[in-house]
């Protein structure tokens, strides 16, 4: 049975290709803390890819992500490299990702992206490996559901 009960652990992407949403980060991670409560709420930020390393804060020391306890979803919220300049130094390799995410999943752990592209940007065959979601003003809760019972 599928529960929140562990709380979340939500893995923000704060790439520079991810400025433009901030604003609409700021208020996802509002909503979570209302509805789970912020005791039940990990936050982490990173660029590129988790597995490259993980801040609990802006500023903070990197370290390495660490799967939280089994069972915990996992709720990333990135492009996926999908908006970065291929000059980069923050672009990710979709196997980056596809790793990230058997670990993850190795791990206990549920893996929810959501993605302020269209599905037709995704990198092919993460869908397999992640749940992913067009995250637009349209996406509701129902649609979240729906994509993790599949």
């Amino acid at each position: 049975m599928r529960s929140l009960r562990l709380g979340v652990q939500v893995l923000v992407d704060v790439s520079e290709s991810m400025v433009p949403f901030a604003e609409d980060r700021k208020q996802l991670l509002a909503c979570v803390r209302a509805v789970l409560g912020p005791d039940r709420v990990e936050v982490q930020q990173f660029a590129g890819v988790p597995s490259r390393g993980v801040r609990r804060r802006a500023g903070a020391a990197l370290h390495p992500f660490e799967s939280p306890a089994s069972g915990t979803p996992l709720l990333v919220l990135s492009d996926l490299g999908i908006g970065a300049s291929v000059f980069s130094d923050e672009l990710p390799d979709v196997e980056e990702w596809r790793h990230f995410a058997g670990v993850a999943r190795r791990a206990g752990s549920r893996v929810v992206a959501l993605v302020p592209y269209s599905s037709a940007r995704w990198p092919r065959g993460l869908q397999r490996r992640m749940h992913l979601l067009h995250w637009d003003r349209h996406t509701t809760a129902r649609a979240v559901l729906q994509e993790l019972q599949r």
